[in-house]
């Protein structure tokens, strides 16, 4: 069912997005750090290729 997929799909992003707002809360660099790798690929898959490798950029300098 397409549109089952779409909201685990959707339900997959949002907890990222969670996942993300409470290590910077937190102040979880370890966690963040591995967000940042998904964060590109969903850059990626968005079409925004820009900030997909300024976000590389940052992880790879880190």
């Amino acid at each position: 069912d397409p549109v089952h997929e779409n909201v685990v799909r959707l339900t997959q992003d949002l907890l990222l997005l969670k996942e993300l707002i409470a290590a910077m809360k937190d102040g979880n660099f370890g966690c963040i750090e591995d967000i940042l790798v998904e964060l590109a690929l969903f850059y990626c898959g968005a079409g925004v290729h820009n900030y997909a490798n300024e976000t590389l950029h940052l992880f790879y300098n880190l």
